[in-house]
């Protein structure tokens, strides 16, 4: 008895491979805005002015699988159960219902990276204040003499401020203290051509 009609094709596989890694692309930028949108919104920076490439907000995204492995592994296994079950079902159901299948196992996937990625985000920025913001290294910044008139201190040149975020066109800053954790953040935005020269130290903690 012939079993070709339960056969894949090559059509039908290579199908199934651009369909799977169109989700797990769509996936890991889901989790990745998720995760960048709630993570800066800590800091109150707007992720349009934070200007994040897409290849940054997919590295944020496979950071959430890595961060959370038992969650990211079960979600992986339940795809693969819904893909088994589609593909065994295929000929049993009629088209719409594997559409509608399809689209529900969709939607629950990616509500799931949504969930996983601002999970992540609150969880890492926990972490950050309550270690004094390890990642974020200490800067002096000297503005060009035309903007430090607009801006009228010299507080960003005492060394205290850290560097959050750099993009091609603004820098990112925080000022935190050392044993105040809860203290509220103002994050100082500095467009590149107000700065004259912003000098990196090797310095990770906070000023007393």
């Amino acid at each position: 008895m012939s079993s070709t009609g339960d056969s894949p094709s090559i059509g039908d596989l290579a199908g199934a491979a651009a369909l799977a890694v169109s989700v797990a692309g769509g996936w890991l930028y889901v989790a990745g805005w998720a995760y960048a949108y709630d993570y800066f919104d800590a800091f109150r920076i707007p992720l349009l002015l934070a200007n994040l490439p897409v290849e940054h907000l997919l590295v944020y995204g496979a950071l959430t699988i890595t961060k959370t492995p038992i969650f990211s592994s079960l979600t992986a296994a339940a795809l693969v159960s819904a893909i088994g079950a589609g593909w065994w079902l295929r000929n049993r159901i009629k088209r719409s219902g594997l559409f509608a299948m399809t689209a529900i196992a969709t939607l629950v996937m990616f509500w799931l990276a949504q969930v996983l990625g601002s999970a992540t985000a609150a969880a890492d920025f926990d972490a950050q204040r309550g270690d004094d913001y390890p990642a974020y290294p200490r800067v002096v910044v000297t503005l060009k003499t035309s903007a430090e008139a607009r801006a009228g201190t010299t507080a960003l040149e005492a060394g205290c401020t850290r560097l959050l975020l750099a993009t091609g066109a603004h820098v990112f800053l925080i000022t935190p203290r050392q044993g105040l954790p809860a203290l509220e953040l103002h994050t100082i935005v500095i467009p590149w051509g107000e700065i004259e020269r912003l000098t990196m130290s090797g310095r990770y903690e906070s000023c007393p």
